[in-house]
């Protein structure tokens, strides 16, 4: 029998053969184990979106939750379809948590056992905070409004929730294509991008103008490609795409006729006006001086001495990559 060049676990069927339980049973292990081990990779125990939660229209006291979908501690999938409704009957708890947990439904019986066995989810409000041992997902806290006010008080934090892939870092939670709530992920000292051209197509060879309207000649800039699988990368950066800042408020990506990419992201961070304090991250700006045409084998020099630092900090060390 042929091998396959990358052997891995599985079930080999051969013609005639009698297919049992086991055989069936040892396909199922398999196929869970990678839906597991790719939940593992993504992250447990948070929102992966959606679950918006606010105060239900017309019905004071209760809350109103958007479809979402979640993975619990233990790695299974909860997913909420519909809106639902939540009586928040808060008492004389000081908070109350809005949590989704895993629940099991049982059909199809064959001599006193469920044949059919469905995720299901169930969406409660709890008195006690988390870690829950049914491996249950916190995704909002509710409060009774301060006295004097009426109505509650819904609260939602961002380390609750798994960012995307192709997420920025600002901080801040948004709508996707699909209209999904989704967190852009914990900041990383900087600001969002003030532009961003979200992904566009770019024929091979070709190149895009844009209009940003940022003003000003410092910026930090960040250039992504997306293949037609959706992988996001910038590795080939500079080589087999870059971008170009002609004037002010304008930019240029272009790209060769490397085939692997077909979508680019540009998004600027500006310094701030000349002579203004820096507005966003404190990094350098490398000048290699000025362009130059070399013939191979030639030598020539590279003159960093027109590098600057927006924040005034002294650059000390100089580090040049070669590209192609």
């Amino acid at each position: 029998m042929a091998q396959a060049e990358n052997p891995s676990g599985r079930v080999a069927f051969l013609d005639g053969m009698r297919i049992s339980r086991e055989h069936l049973e040892h396909l199922q292990a398999y196929l869970r184990l990678g839906i597991f081990q790719l939940r593992e990779t993504v992250g447990e125990g948070r929102v992966a979106h959606g679950l918006k939660t606010e105060a239900a229209p017309g019905a004071p006291g209760n809350i109103q939750v958007s479809p979402g979908l979640a993975l619990d501690a233990f790695g299974r999938p909860l997913s909420l379809d519909t809106a639902r409704v939540l009586p928040a009957a808060l008492g004389s708890a000081p908070v109350m948590y809005a949590v989704l947990a895993h629940d099991l439904r049982y059909d199809q019986f064959f001599k006193g056992f469920p044949t059919v066995i469905t995720d299901h989810v169930k969406l409660e409000l709890r008195t006690a905070p988390p870690p829950y041992a049914d491996g249950g997902v916190r995704f909002a806290e509710v409060r009774p409004a301060p006295a004097g006010a009426t109505g509650l008080l819904i609260a939602q934090a961002g380390e609750w929730y798994l960012p995307p892939l192709d997420h920025g870092h600002s901080g801040r939670f948004y709508q996707d294509e699909q209209a999904r709530m989704r967190y852009d992920g914990h900041p990383l000292g900087l600001a969002g991008a003030m532009y961003d051209s979200g992904f566009v197509h770019i024929e091979p060879g070709g190149s895009v103008h844009l209009r940003h309207g940022l003003r000003g000649q410092d910026f930090l800039a960040q250039l992504e490609a997306a293949n037609e699988h959706g992988m996001i990368t910038n590795h080939g950066s500079g080589r087999d795409f870059w971008y170009e800042l002609p004037a002010d408020g304008e930019a240029v990506i272009s790209r060769t006729k490397h085939k692997e990419y077909i979508r680019f992201r540009l998004r600027l961070w500006p310094f701030g006006t000349p002579g203004a304090a820096p507005q966003g991250p404190v990094l350098p700006v490398a000048d290699a001086g000025a362009d130059a045409m070399v013939e191979l084998g030639e030598t020539f020099r590279l003159d960093g001495a027109h590098s600057r630092s927006p924040a005034g900090l002294p650059i000390r060390k100089y580090k040049w990559i070669q590209l192609s």
